[in-house]
């Protein structure tokens, strides 16, 4: 039986460990509102490590030892909600501690003895949540993976970069083994791997923020595995919305989320499969087992399902939108060769809108054309060579021009002129949206105040992409835009999805909100494509909506689509809101609209869309005509 290591006589940290433990309890005390998080060992040093949210300061001296010596005597965890009510600890209840709730766990040395505890403490009465306790739960795992480093490093005499020399004598005669350790069920299974890795080896095939294998990490497991004759599946799981998460709640919420996310992913699979985090966005799973190679579309499933309630944090939940590819082979030699088919599938899903799919030969060549296509884009950005088309928006009862529609024009020397819907599309899927929408809106408010100078109450409208809105500062860059330009802006009109604002999306709400105040007009745009509803409505300072192209295409023969049209319009007239029809190309869909009575007509039978000068000069002629002496009258 090894001797236990005692904390502060043998062991002790670098700056480097310090700061990422402090690092770790800080991010606990942001995503639970703790008002204080501890890391207390036992024994004769103690380390500072402790970070304090000071709404109330929190007297911790007596009442927190007891607690801390309640975890390291019972060796479990202690969550109490309600610390002045609890039968079993009201005793250390002191009015002028303030501690009102505690969660604490105990952290142990790989061979049961005890190091000390993490805790947790609350100022006011605290409810924890699932995501809470598996959030912490996951920290102390990280711990007790330092603690394991710490000490296979000790006993191996080595001297990592976590580690400095403090007089590294053990503090009995016998040789510490590394067999002797007891507390492998505290490892994860990608941490196995590593048993007696120094601390700097160990980062460099893990992810230093989720602690999952990174991709080294990953394909040196691979290296060591068994896989000939093997029923070998490769899931590559992209978070399609991991940018404008991080740029919401900031780099430490995605990664809290993205552990949560591997929690439940591996509820899921055998205990001997795999999971990585490969990029930023994206976790690779690797499954060796016959009844999910034949079944795997069903994971796929299972794994998406498990994203629908979120992750919920104190302040804030996290949802993900994800998209998987998959690859599978029986005795595949070479797994590398395979980790990138399921990448090259999971990229194409974002394209086609499929939840997921299997790799086929033919997404290499997809791929190839669509990155081609997509560094054409960035040039493009680069080189300012975007334009904007505009289309006339028609008053349905005059025929006369009020308004356009700027539309995004790509004109590309061997591709050709790209539309507005495909350019967007490419620009959200690899991060150009805040450029490219950059670029229309700040061209569109300059073209208004050209045009303004000679017409009156014409506005443009602008599409605005849901990632734009989900930009904290995205009404801000608005504002300046109109200030630079010196533009009213009655003269700007925002089109937004349905899609945006079902969301129901905090930054989204702020940001609307915003340009509303500062005088904008608000639209939803390809209303009646979502999860139709006129509730939303009533949320948001709206004041039109247009309804899509795709319910006026087969109107003349279609009841189904009179009856949408019909009963979208009757609703949003009793709200009082404008109603623009888009995608009119023919007479007779024009002369059954107009029975029905709308504001806004758009579509070629009115108008093509056309480069600013060429609209320019054709918005002189379709103005209408100044009132006669007798309408003034």
């Amino acid at each position: 039986m090894c001797n236990q290591i005692k904390w502060g006589q043998s062991l002790s940290l670098t700056a480097t460990t310090y700061q990422d433990w402090q690092n770790l309890i800080e991010m606990i005390a942001t995503f639970t509102g703790a008002d204080s998080v501890v890391i207390s060992p036992i024994g004769d040093k103690a380390i500072p490590l402790k970070v304090e949210h000071n709404k109330r300061r929190i007297e911790q001296a007596f009442c927190f030892t007891l607690l801390c010596q309640s975890i390291v005597e019972s060796q479990k965890s202690l969550l109490i909600e309600d610390l002045p009510h609890s039968e079993e600890f009201q005793h250390l209840y002191q009015a002028r501690s303030q501690i009102k709730s505690v969660l604490g766990y105990p952290l142990l040395w790989p061979d049961g003895h005890v190091f000390g505890s993490l805790v947790l403490l609350f100022s006011e009465r605290h409810p924890f949540s699932a995501s809470e306790i598996a959030l912490v739960e996951h920290s102390v795992r990280t711990l007790q993976m330092e603690l394991k480093l710490l000490w296979h490093s000790h006993s191996l005499k080595l001297e990592p970069s976590g580690l400095e020399k403090s007089g590294l004598e053990q503090s009995g005669p016998d040789q510490i083994k590394p067999e002797d350790q007891k507390a492998e069920n505290l490892l994860t299974p990608s941490s196995q791997m590593v048993k007696t890795q120094p601390r700097s080896d160990f980062y460099q095939y893990h992810d230093n923020a989720t602690q999952l294998l990174n991709r080294s990490g990953l394909l040196n497991a691979l290296s060591k595995m068994s896989i000939k004759h093997a029923y070998l599946s490769i899931l590559s799981i992209g978070i399609a919305n991991a940018a404008s998460l991080q740029s919401k709640f900031g780099v430490d919420a995605l990664d809290a989320a993205i552990v949560l996310f591997n929690q439940r992913i591996q509820s899921l699979v055998p205990s001997n499969s795999l999971i990585a985090r490969t990029a930023t966005s994206e976790l690779t799973l690797v499954i060796l087992d016959k009844t999910l190679h034949d079944n795997i579309e069903t994971l796929c499933r299972q794994i998406q399902q498990t994203t629908y309630h979120g992750f919920h944090f104190s302040d804030f939940d996290i949802q993900f939108n994800t998209f998987i590819g998959i690859a599978q082979q029986i005795g595949d030699d070479y797994p590398k060769a395979l980790l990138l088919k399921a990448n090259q599938a999971m990229l194409l899903c974002k394209d086609s809108g499929y939840s997921h799919q299997f790799y086929h030969p033919e997404h290499t060549e997809s791929l190839k054309q669509h990155n081609q296509l997509e560094s054409f884009l960035l040039q493009a950005v680069r080189n300012d060579d975007l334009m904007l088309y505009y289309q006339a928006k028609v008053c349905a009862k005059t025929g006369a021009w009020i308004g356009a529609e700027a539309l995004l024009r790509w004109k590309h020397p061997i591709l050709g002129i790209i539309s507005d819907e495909a350019l967007i599309t490419m620009a959200e899927n690899n991060g150009l949206i805040y450029s490219v929408g950059a670029f229309a809106l700040r061209s569109a408010i300059e073209t208004a105040k050209a045009w303004s100078a000679y017409v009156e109450s014409f506005s443009i409208a602008v599409n605005v992409s849901a990632l734009q809105l989900r930009r904290p500062d995205f009404s801000q860059q608005v504002e300046h835009w109109l200030k630079s330009y010196q533009l009213p802006a009655k003269y700007i009109q925002i089109e937004v999805t349905e899609s945006s604002v079902l969301t129901q999306d905090a930054t989204t709400a702020d940001n609307i909100k915003a340009l509303h105040n500062l005088g904008l007009a608000l639209a939803v745009d390809d209303f009646g494509t979502g999860f139709a509803s006129f509730s939303y409505l009533k949320r948001y300072p709206f004041q039109a909506i247009k309804i899509d192209k795709s319910f006026i295409n087969h109107i003349e023969h279609s009841h189904h689509d009179r009856a949408i049209v019909k009963s979208i319009i009757g609703v949003a007239k009793q709200m009082k809101l404008q109603i623009i029809i888009e995608g009119i190309e023919s007479q007779s869909q024009a002369d059954y609209l107009n029975t029905l009575g709308y504001d806004i007509a758009q579509g070629f039978i009115h108008s093509k869309p056309m480069p600013a000068k060429k609209f320019g000069q054709a918005l002189r002629l379709h103005q209408p005509s100044p009132p006669s002496s007798a309408d003034r009258q």
